[in-house]
């Protein structure tokens, strides 16, 4: 069985081996050199990789691609799973005007609510400044100054530095800030899709979801 290649990043078989992702990746050892089926590769060891995506944008080989959820969201949908989505601001830019018809589609085909994540942030913006503002007059030693908004960034020192875990802001990112609040306030007990460019996401909705939220949310 081929030891690289586990994750939610992978190398497809358009990779040449040209080693140009080894040399614009931030994470030592990320990035291995492979042989798959006969062929030299550049693999992506998934326990050191802090999907960041960047490999994705820089490979001029299209050889890097993201296994999203999209097969599962769908399959679910069909089954008549409730499913309610919360959607990135980032994907009105992306789509433009395109961007309404695509949320029209998907509920449509049954998606039940959809939130922008928007408020979701400004909640997380609120909860950060009230952190350092309550915590204003103590030492360094006994605050955390780490804002928890970039989960790719919290993947690096959960793996390199866990000794600043205890630096980061305890307060939710933007997208768990609206799941949190659709959930208890809007009482949304739907099943949650995310819809974004961040492919980090993925780890902070799997590993801090549930132990935040004591298992009353579902991704």
């Amino acid at each position: 069985m081929f030891r690289f290649n586990n994750g939610i990043l992978i190398t497809n078989d358009n990779c040449i081996g040209c080693n140009y992702c080894i040399s614009q990746c931030s994470i030592m050892g990320a990035n291995i050199s492979a042989t798959r089926k006969g062929k030299k590769i550049i693999a992506i060891d998934s326990d050191k990789c802090n999907h960041c995506g960047k490999c994705i944008t820089l490979c001029i080989h299209e050889a890097r691609e993201y296994l999203d959820d999209i097969d599962s969201f769908y399959n679910d949908l069909q089954n008549g799973e409730k499913i309610s989505l919360i959607v990135d601001p980032s994907f009105y830019f992306t789509f433009g005007d395109n961007a309404e018809k695509i949320l029209q589609y998907f509920h449509s085909i049954g998606v039940e609510k959809i939130y922008d994540s928007t408020f979701g942030s400004e909640i997380s913006i609120w909860g950060t400044v009230k952190y350092l503002k309550d915590n204003y007059y103590k030492s360094a030693r006994e605050k955390a100054f780490i804002v928890n908004n970039c989960p790719a960034f919290i993947n690096v020192v959960e793996m390199k530095y866990p000794q600043l875990i205890s630096k980061v802001i305890p307060v939710q990112s933007g997208p768990l800030c609206t799941a949190i609040y659709v959930h208890k306030y809007l009482e949304d007990t739907n099943k949650l899709a995310y819809l974004g460019p961040c492919i980090a996401k993925k780890d902070e909705f799997k590993d801090n979801l549930h132990y935040n939220t004591k298992n009353k949310l579902s991704f």
